[in-house]
C-alpha cells in the first residue's frame, strides 16, 4: 500500500508554474485576443469619465443619445456585410482578401445611403439642440 509520505511532494507554487509552462501558448493567445478590447475598454472608460466631468447632465445625455444613434446607423455601412466577413473569417481564412475587398466595395456604395439616413436622424431628433458639425462628428466617430 502507499503510504502518503511516499508520495513526492512539489511546492505549490512550483505546480502552477509547471501548469502555466504547459499551455504558454495558449495563455500568449488568450492575453492577444483580450488585450486589444481590454485597452479599448480602458480607454472608453476614462473618455466617459472625462466627459462626464466636463458635460452637464443634460449635456452628457444628448452626446450619448447622438452617440446611440451614430452605433445604429453603422450597422447601414456596407449593408450589413460585416457580419459575412466575420463568420468567414472565422470558418474560410483563404477567403478574408476576396470578402474584404467586397466589405470596402459595398462600404463606398453604402456613404450616400448611410449620409441621408444621418441627416434625416439629425433633422428628426437633434437639429434643435445639436449642431450640425457636432452631430456629424459624433456619428463619425
Amino acid at each position: 500500500m502507499t503510504q502518503a509520505s511516499d508520495i513526492p511532494q512539489r511546492r505549490p507554487l512550483a505546480r502552477i508554474g509547471s501548469f502555466l509552462a504547459e499551455r504558454r501558448g495558449l495563455l500568449r493567445d488568450y492575453f492577444s485576443a483580450i488585450s486589444g478590447a481590454g485597452g479599448r475598454l480602458v480607454f472608453s472608460l476614462a473618455y466617459f469619465i472625462a466627459l462626464a466631468n466636463t458635460l452637464s447632465i443634460s449635456e452628457f445625455g444628448m452626446f450619448a443619445t447622438a452617440s446611440a444613434a451614430g452605433v445604429m446607423l453603422s450597422r447601414i455601412l456596407a449593408f450589413g456585410f460585416i457580419s459575412a466577413l466575420y463568420r468567414t473569417a472565422t470558418i474560410r481564412p483563404n477567403l478574408i482578401g476576396t470578402f474584404s475587398a467586397g466589405f470596402l466595395l459595398l462600404g463606398l456604395l453604402s456613404l450616400p445611403l448611410l449620409a441621408v439616413a444621418s441627416f434625416g436622424v439629425y433633422l428628426l431628433f437633434f437639429a434643435d439642440t445639436v449642431p450640425l458639425s457636432v452631430f456629424a462628428a459624433i456619428v463619425f466617430a
